[in-house]
């Protein structure tokens, strides 16, 4: 894994560089059944993910399979995925640490814009 350092004097970028970072346990662990899950779920996808000291961000992409009277998906079928995935995704997780570590609530926010619409 790589993160990238930037140092700041008066506002201006003076240094940038790529380090070597390790995640801790519990990160290697999220890691794994992230991985995993993208593999298993054929309707969930994970673009992209970034596990943070204390959250994670993961970047999913729900293939659509009904639309709305609109042309756009249905709200709740789109949800109950996520849902789906994230709850599958702590579940796991906290059986490998022995606890549950998962704040009760996650944040999410769903994309959509012309480029997301056409995929």
């Amino acid at each position: 894994h790589k993160a990238l350092t930037l140092s700041y004097d008066d506002g201006k970028t003076q240094d940038r560089r790529l380090v070597d970072i390790e995640l801790l346990p519990y990160g290697k662990i999220a890691e794994k059944y992230i991985k995993q899950l993208d593999a298993f779920y054929d309707d969930v996808s994970v673009r992209s993910y970034v596990i943070m000291p204390n959250h994670i961000h993961i970047l999913l992409f729900v293939k659509r399979d009904e639309n709305g009277p609109s042309g756009t998906p249905v709200p709740t079928i789109q949800n109950s995925k996520v849902a789906r995935f994230l709850s599958t995704f702590k579940r796991f997780c906290n059986k490998e640490y022995g606890k549950n570590i998962w704040q009760y609530r996650s944040n999410d926010h769903i994309i959509r814009n012309t480029i997301t619409k056409n995929i």
